[in-house]
């Protein structure tokens, strides 16, 4: 599931997986203090989560912490996607 193919480098038109990744990781708009670092990133790359699963850590790690979201919101939209997730399983059968 984890497909990390690295940024493409607009001037040589190669592939630069690590001094893009780490200008994208300072950069307060892809990595907001309310995510603690890129230790949520880390999280759900290392255990191969995917999209549903992915992003209810996500919210989970997330609730409450981010300006303008409540616990409550963040906590909802965990479990919408966890929701997400077992329809998914169910249907597989």
């Amino acid at each position: 599931m984890n497909e990390d193919k690295g940024l493409v480098n607009q001037t040589e038109g190669t592939t630069d997986t690590t001094a893009g990744a780490a200008r994208l990781e300072s950069s307060s708009k892809i990595n907001p203090a309310h995510y603690r670092g890129d230790e949520v990133m880390k999280i759900i790359e290392r255990f191969d989560l995917g999209f549903s699963l992915g992003n209810s850590v996500k919210y989970i790690l997330r609730a409450g912490k981010k300006e303008g979201e409540s616990e409550m919101d963040d906590l909802q939209k965990a479990l919408w996607y966890l929701e997400r997730r077992l329809l998914q399983l169910r249907t597989q059968k």
